[in-house]
């Protein structure tokens, strides 16, 4: 076999073509392949449903938020038990058929030509990157700084991506996330691409080749899958509370939703954008170090529960005013520096008397 191998270029594709109609053709071969994958992620979706749907119904808020960060994005469950039933089912139901659509699309285009696989998937990626370059939204809201930030964030769009594509889990569609919008749009490109990989198939056919089932079948199966899918998609739209549909069309982005944290009324409520990514409140920096520059002290002598150690270490120096930043010091803290840590990810000790106006700020930045 080897020596075949060594002198006949044509040897080893023989050997790979004949597999891959052995596998077509046999029971426990592309069938049970696609079975049991879909199985499994099924499995896997359900548990992610039943948690979403638990900290959703209980009293665990806490918990739900600490999730997700987003305190206006849950409670879409309804309060009758017998609409939560019946929601519930939805869900489970919209994942297993989105898995089996996209599952049914991948083989389809496998069984043409393994390069009509990679060429779908990394168009697909690719145009869900431009629409966050473009939108200024790539930056995940994590609080990191420097390369593991860029590393973090590309990382986590393409699992989140890959993860709503063939589940279709609905936390998702949060702003810092996947986004409402494209959320919805690529739910119907996954139905579009069902039937794009159907025609792909059949008119691949050579004559005389035969197909894994006949091509009216086929089609059939598609547009149950598809119209299954749609109907279960409206009725839990039906079913949720109608004031978080819109989280399903919404064009906000995450650097939007952070930034608007910010301009509520209360302390409570602006200190959360030290949770997030700096990047993504970097256009209203100035506003938030004015902030803490005026309110500091007080916070120091109230001692709100939120003022503790973990939010002074988030602050930067220029944002403390320099009486306390000496206080600080004093106790042998070192400190991060102000913007450089935000752009670059470097670290130096800022000088004393941080509270003076820092010329660097940028105003506007692409996110």
């Amino acid at each position: 076999m080897k020596e075949l191998d060594r002198e006949y270029v044509w040897f080893r594709p023989m050997l790979d073509r004949t597999a891959q109609r052995l596998l077509e053709s046999v029971s426990w071969g592309l069938k049970m392949r696609l079975y049991t994958g879909a199985g499994l992620s099924t499995m896997d979706l359900l548990s992610d449903i039943f948690m979403i749907y638990t900290y959703a119904t209980t009293e665990q808020q806490g918990t739900a938020l600490s999730l997700a960060i987003m305190p206006d994005f849950y409670g879409y469950i309804p309060d009758s038990a017998g609409k939560r039933t019946l929601i519930f089912g939805c869900m489970i139901i919209n994942g297993a058929l989105l898995l089996l659509v996209r599952s049914v699309s991948m083989a389809l285009l496998a069984m043409v030509r393994g390069q009509w696989v990679l060429v779908y998937l990394v168009s697909d990626m690719g145009l869900y990157f431009m629409y966050k370059i473009l939108r200024r939204d790539l930056w995940h809201w994590i609080a990191l700084e420097g390369a593991p930030s860029v590393v973090e964030s590309v990382l986590e769009r393409l699992v989140v991506k890959v993860l709503v594509d063939f589940t279709g889990v609905i936390q998702f569609r949060a702003a810092g996330e996947m986004g409402g919008c494209y959320f919805t749009f690529n739910m119907i490109m996954a139905l579009a691409a069902s039937f794009v990989a159907t025609h792909i198939y059949f008119a691949s056919l050579q004559e005389g080749e035969e197909a894994v089932m006949k091509e009216g079948d086929a089609w059939m199966m598609m547009g149950g899958l598809s119209g299954g899918l749609l109907c279960f998609e409206a009725a839990f739209l039906l079913l949720m509370k109608p004031g978080y549909k819109s989280t399903f069309f919404s064009t906000q982005t995450g650097y939007r939703y952070v930034q608007s944290k910010f301009l509520r009324e209360g302390d409570e409520n602006k200190k959360a954008v030290f949770k997030y990514n700096k990047k993504l409140w970097l256009s209203i920096r100035p506003d938030v170090k004015a902030w803490t520059l005026e309110n500091w002290e007080r916070w120091e002598e109230e001692a709100p529960e939120w003022f503790d150690d973990k939010f002074r270490a988030s602050a930067d120096d220029d944002m403390i005013p320099a009486k306390s930043l000496r206080r600080m010091r004093g106790g042998g803290e070192r400190r991060r520096s102000s913007l450089g840590d935000v752009l670059g990810g470097g670290r130096r000790v800022a000088p004393v008397g941080g509270g003076g106006e820092d010329g660097a700020i940028l105003t506007g930045v692409g996110l």
